[in-house]
């Protein structure tokens, strides 16, 4: 297929490795599709896939979101095919948010245990998470249960699909208007009255479940080559891990002869190289958080303060943060100095670290590791960046604990530090610094793969729904 060519027949997505590009907007209405998506090539009309064509007999819904709709769809409201189930419940088979996966509708299995106990929902309801509704939390229930914590269960009346009205609340443009009416800043909800007084076009109920089951087809497709995609950033990961340990650990000469660095983790290191322990070569000192209460320590602050947000925000230099604290909240201890590194010490995120570009602090999660002065002249921080990819990952591989892990602070500060000379130092970190930027690039590619098929997964539920297009 030449390039910039115009693909057609889209009857099939198949799984390769390919990105769509600009499916948000296509022509939803011509019922063409695509047999293959390749790299780099435009995809119009995709929309329509292999069942559908322009709707006859559109009217304007009077609704912005919905937009036209078939003329024979029936003006209604949530409430009048969705009854809000509010019976308590004491089954011991527990849900929370965390088991249903944002914008997908799937449920994820996990060993979490719930205190409490919630609303009871039955196979075939639909279990929406209310809080954060941005986040599109939204199940069709498989089996009986509880659901603990923020969700509303809306049980489908006989005239309603559930798996239809699952597509409803999944669709871009019902979110927008729900995440428009919430209350509560820090822990912002949608109301049920808000949610059920809501206007909507609804088909026939043999129509409902035509474009359910084309959904569930075109979504699964769209879906695994999400997957293919997820699986290439994780391979990608595990290979920039590799590359990163190999040369911290051996080197980039692998003809150097070797010696026993007295860590069975760490293995062989190059002759010349120190094995220094963690805790001669660091001083620690924890994170904390300065008191809530206490306004004046996050009114107007200068000083920022890191959460794990911030490496899932701002990757792992860190110079701005979500959250600035003011000088009256920091302690006697100072603030965290830069150039020094934090390292996430309990909890799932056990391992995560960052270098600090700028004076600061971190909350109670991390720990701060300042190399010691006495081996300033002899260290790259570019080196030991790196290194701590290394001891991110013993963090975890010892971690103690299981429903709350967190690092075995002894075992992490009798591993060593292999050092090199300075310039070997130098040298690796160049080396590095390339090797890295390259994967990296690769990664940020497939991330965007990613969120263009989950944008085309988006366009195509919206425009089901609404009627756009007619799924035979």
């Amino acid at each position: 297929m030449k390039e910039n060519q115009p693909v057609t027949n889209c009857n099939h997505l198949k799984k390769v490795v390919g990105i769509v590009r600009n499916c948000s907007d296509l022509d939803l209405n011509m019922g063409t599709s695509c047999t293959h998506v390749q790299i780099g090539e435009p995809v119009t009309n995709c929309h329509g896939l292999d069942c559908s064509e322009k709707s006859a007999k559109l009217k304007d819904s009077g609704i912005p979101w919905i937009g036209d709709t078939p003329e024979h769809w029936i003006l209604c409201r949530f409430k009048d095919f969705l009854s809000l189930n509010t019976t308590a419940s004491d089954s011991l088979t527990k849900i929370g948010l965390e088991n249903i996966e944002s914008g997908t509708g799937k449920y994820i299995a996990s060993n979490s245990k719930f205190d409490g106990n919630g609303t009871a929902f039955s196979k075939n309801d639909i279990v929406y998470g209310k809080l954060r509704p941005y986040l599109m939390k939204v199940w069709q229930a498989e089996f009986e249960g509880n659901a603990v914590g923020d969700f509303f269960v809306f049980r489908c009346k006989n005239n309603c699909n559930p798996a239809y009205v699952k597509y409803i609340l999944l669709s871009d443009g019902f979110t927008k208007i729900v995440v428009s009416s919430v209350y509560g800043t820090k822990m912002p909800r949608v109301s049920s009255d808000f949610f059920l007084n809501l206007s909507f076009y609804l088909p026939p109920l043999e129509e409902q479940e035509r474009i359910a089951t084309w959904l569930d087809g075109k979504c699964g497709e769209i879906d695994e080559l999400i997957e293919v995609e997820q699986q290439m950033i994780s391979d990608l990961e595990a290979y920039r891990q590799a590359v990163i340990t190999e040369a911290v650990t051996h080197g980039l000469n692998s003809d150097t002869p070797v010696r026993y660095s007295g860590s069975e983790w760490i293995g062989d290191v190059p002759l010349g190289w120190e094995a220094i322990p963690v805790q001669h070569f660091f001083e620690f000192r924890n994170g904390y958080t300065p008191s809530k209460s206490e306004t004046s320590f996050w009114t107007n602050g200068t000083i920022p303060w890191y959460r794990m947000e911030d490496i899932r925000k701002s990757g792992r230099k860190l110079n701005e943060s979500i959250q600035y604290i003011t000088p009256e909240a920091v302690k006697n201890g100072g603030m965290f100095e830069a150039g020094s590194y934090i390292l996430a010490i309990c909890t799932a995120s056990i391992g995560e670290h960052a270098m600090l570009i700028a004076d600061s602090l971190a909350n109670q999660r991390f720990t701060n590791l300042k190399i010691r002065k006495s081996l300033d002249n002899r260290v790259d921080k570019q080196y030991i960046f790196y290194y701590m990819f290394i001891l991110g990952k013993f963090c975890r591989e010892t971690a103690i604990g299981t429903t709350f892990p967190y690092a075995d602070m002894a075992c992490v500060k009798n591993f060593i530090v292999p050092t090199p000379p300075l310039s070997e130092q130098q040298e690796i970190a160049a080396f590095l610094d390339a090797k890295c930027a390259e994967i990296d690039e690769l990664i940020i590619v497939t991330q965007e793969k990613i969120e263009t098929l989950r944008q085309y997964r988006q366009s195509l539920i919206l425009e089901a729904v609404t009627g756009k297009t007619t799924i035979k």
